[in-house]
């Protein structure tokens, strides 16, 4: 794995040493530097990634809604929902179909702020996903 600043290698130390099988969490796949675990039906992503040059921040997406087809009445519909939500926001993969995310500064979180961090986008993404799927279509990342 390749690690542009010192601090985005110190914290992929951190998060590897907090996403932990023991958790539930997975490596994420390929190169990336970080961890997946699963959520009901969505996988929840947290990635270590450099900030400029010298900073380092934690990414956090729950994948949430795959197939929802694209439309201007989605769309705003989202962006007015993004104007609601109090941390992160909905955005669109085409790898992955709707996510929930949310990025906070790596430096100095403590264990307890990134489980929190984890929780809140997972149950965003739990909580959002049945209606979203009820006026536009598509299913859930994983189908229980």
């Amino acid at each position: 794995m390749q690690f542009e600043n010192e601090r985005h290698e110190a914290s992929f130390g951190k998060l590897a040493a907090f996403c932990t099988e023991d958790k539930g969490f997975a490596p994420a796949s390929g190169e990336a530097p970080g961890f997946v675990i699963r959520d009901g039906g969505t996988l929840i992503v947290v990635l270590a990634l450099p900030w400029g040059e010298t900073q380092s921040v934690y990414q956090l997406r729950a994948l949430m809604v795959r197939d929802v087809p694209v439309g201007l009445k989605a769309a705003k519909w989202l962006l007015e929902l993004n104007d609601t939500v109090v941390l992160g926001a909905f955005g669109w993969s085409d790898d992955s179909g709707l996510f929930f995310g949310y990025t906070v500064p790596a430096d100095d979180l403590t264990e307890e702020a990134l489980a929190t961090s984890i929780a809140a986008v997972g149950m965003t993404a739990r909580h959002y996903a049945p209606e979203i799927i009820d006026k536009f279509g598509g299913r859930l990342f994983f189908a229980e």
